[in-house]
């Protein structure tokens, strides 16, 4: 039978932590999690990716901040494997896990880094496409999340970052990453994973795809990763399952309604620019060319909103 083994971590300003595990089966631990009700759960981790947690946890320790990747279909796994990570983070420092800390907007991924009161927590971004990516760094919202991303680092966040296509983010947040997790199905069965924990190699992942359009199932065949991984099932363990989708729904229905209002302005402004473009004695082909529609489409602009 293994022992308890201790990991002391040393920080700045005299900050220490003392992480208690043990040993199993030669490449995997085990740790005593906290579940959503307050109880403790022995599960079953990986050592490889245990370590890279580790590794984060030391530079959080010494005033930086983490940021992880996590990609793979719609369904494969990846909010369940980021819910365990985030609960083990949440260990590390004696405080169990809250679905506080799981947003699915760039808003309120934004308020979450701003707040005075959450130093060094884990904030888990699911399916973080809006708010990431490169087309949006040109909105207002966009800017501020780049802004507290990168400005906040002192908070010494853990940032978990959940998408179906990795070439929809920003390169300044890939630059960041430090780890990149990639959830894989085998037949049917879920819970297999590859791990890249080499900055190097996420950036040039990141450049295949973004650069020369390849699709991220193409790279990741290429690209060896650190560590193959399996993680058994730990579904409704770390969150009450009918809570998480509750806010999950409750968040993204409040997204799409500002989305769809901020859409009806921009179409109401762009009509409003074509009538008076005609008014002006513009004919409709100029007017097509000048707002990139065809002339079809300002004929029928024209037609509905006389």
């Amino acid at each position: 039978m293994e022992k308890s083994q201790q990991i002391i971590l040393k920080g700045r300003d005299k900050e220490t932590l003392t992480i208690n595990y043990t040993p199993y089966l030669k490449t995997k631990v085990k740790l005593n999690l906290f579940t959503y009700d307050d109880r403790e759960k022995e599960v079953i981790v990986d050592g490889a990716l245990f370590a890279s947690l580790i590794s984060i946890l030391q530079r959080v320790l010494l005033k930086w901040d983490g940021v992880i990747l996590i990609t793979g279909d719609v369904g494969d796994g990846k909010s369940t494997m980021a819910q365990l990570v985030t609960s083990i983070w949440e260990w590390f420092f004696h405080r169990k896990q809250t679905i506080d800390l799981i947003v699915w907007t760039s808003e309120n991924f934004t308020n979450l880094i701003d707040k005075d009161d959450n130093e060094t927590s884990a904030i888990l971004w699911d399916e973080a496409i809006q708010g990431g990516t490169g087309r949006d760094t040109l909105t207002k919202q966009g800017q501020a999340l780049k802004k507290a991303f990168v400005t906040k680092r002192y908070k010494r966040h853990l940032y978990l970052l959940l998408v179906d296509e990795i070439q929809e983010y920003n390169k300044k947040i890939i630059s960041r990453c430090r780890l990149w997790i990639h959830i894989h199905t085998k037949g049917l069965q879920r819970g297999f994973y590859k791990l890249y924990n080499d900055k190097t190699q996420i950036k040039r992942m990141y450049r295949k795809i973004k650069k020369y359009d390849l699709e991220l199932e193409e790279v990741i065949k290429q690209e060896k990763p650190t560590y193959y991984g399996y993680q058994t099932d730990t579904t409704g363990l770390f969150f009450n399952e009918k809570e998480y989708d509750k806010k999950k729904s409750e968040e993204t229905k409040k997204e799409e309604a500002s989305t769809n209002t901020k859409d009806n302005k921009l179409l109401k402004q762009r009509n409003d620019l074509i009538k008076e473009l005609i008014k002006l004695g513009h004919k409709q082909q100029q007017v097509a060319n000048i707002i990139g529609l065809s002339r079809p489409q300002i004929a029928t602009i024209m037609r509905e909103n006389v």
